[in-house]
């Protein structure tokens, strides 16, 4: 392997020893070979490192870092120390497909615009289901990241140069750091995911989204406010629980269609004053949202029993009402 590999894979890893050698062996197996698989212990209390240390390939980086610092911390300790013109971000507990490696860089390498590639997932594990990606192409996926994040973090290949020469890292969202990062790529760079399933995702009960989904929540909230505020709007409380069934929320409002259909327009007369995204492109992945919020709303609703149901719509308008409360006081 030469000193400065075409790639970089970034695995941090913290008590990951049940699945940290199936991600490896995925990724020492890609078809792909000039790149460096650059491995953050973090503090790790589990069998890890002894995982980790079996492996004798070459091209495999171990960096032991005690006490634990945790993710973001870490995740920026890699970016920092990668040498490789690209970097693939990789998790402990998920399998890459084999190609992965060689499909990424071709598209980086020929669309020399694009600052970050991602890709369609296949979840597996304790639930299964459809991938959650949606959007592929640049535009799309700007638009997107005004209502969710469109781009799943350990499918993801950037180019090293973007992150140096703007000064980036993953700033302080907590749990929703990625999320906060590809926002801030995409003000200069084209995102884009490729349509094949590179990336096989795996679902657990200590996975950071379950474990810290309120967190995460209120960061990703953050995320969009910075995000409206290009559009010349700030969203209160009650505004961002709508605005969040655009992103397949389940928020069942008393009068759910006209509040979607109300802040739809609000969106759009924004957008047509600023210009932030094509309007055409962004009229259309709206309507979309729209659309497609209120049939979750709905299908969701007449699936439950009435017990539940009632349950679960005085809850959502309780925490409208406070959210009310709370942008008046």
């Amino acid at each position: 392997m030469s000193t400065s590999p075409q790639v970089t894979v970034l695995m941090t890893v913290y008590n990951g020893a049940r699945y940290v050698a199936e991600a490896i062996d995925s990724i020492v197996g890609q078809t792909f070979s000039d790149f460096e698989l650059l491995i953050i212990d973090d503090g790790s209390t589990d069998d890890s490192l002894a995982v980790i240390r079996r492996y004798s390939d070459a091209r495999i980086r171990l960096i032991e870092q005690s006490p634990n610092r945790g993710i973001r911390a870490t995740l920026n300790r890699g970016l920092g120390e990668a040498r490789g013109r690209y970097i693939a971000i990789m998790d402990q507990d998920d399998i890459a497909a084999p190609e992965r490696l060689a499909r990424q860089t071709a598209l980086l390498d020929a669309q020399p615009a694009v600052g970050l590639c991602g890709s369609d997932i296949e979840t597996f594990g304790e639930k299964t289901g459809a991938s959650w990606i949606r959007h592929f192409a640049p535009e799309a996926l700007r638009i997107a990241l005004l209502f969710e994040n469109p781009i799943c973090h350990p499918s993801v290949m950037l180019r090293r140069q973007v992150l140096v020469d703007s000064k980036l890292e993953y700033p302080e969202f907590p749990y929703a750091e990625e999320y906060a990062l590809w926002v801030r790529i995409s003000r200069q760079h084209q995102l884009v995911n490729l349509p094949q399933k590179l990336l096989r995702y795996r679902t657990h009960p200590q996975q950071i989204s379950r474990r810290k989904s309120e967190i995460q929540c209120r960061s990703a909230d953050a995320v969009v406010h910075e995000q409206l505020q290009t559009l010349g709007i700030a969203a209160s409380p009650r505004e961002m629980i709508v605005h969040r069934m655009f992103g397949e929320s389940f928020n069942p409002l008393p009068r759910y269609r006209q509040l979607m259909e109300r802040w739809a327009t609000r969106l759009l007369d924004a957008n047509r004053d600023r210009r932030v995204y094509p309007p055409g492109d962004f009229a259309i992945q709206v309507q979309e949202r729209l659309t497609s919020g209120t049939r979750l709303v709905r299908n969701r609703l007449d699936a439950m029993s009435l017990p539940r149901r009632v349950a679960w719509r005085f809850a959502v308008w309780r925490d409208y009402r406070r959210a009310g409360q709370t942008s008046s006081a």
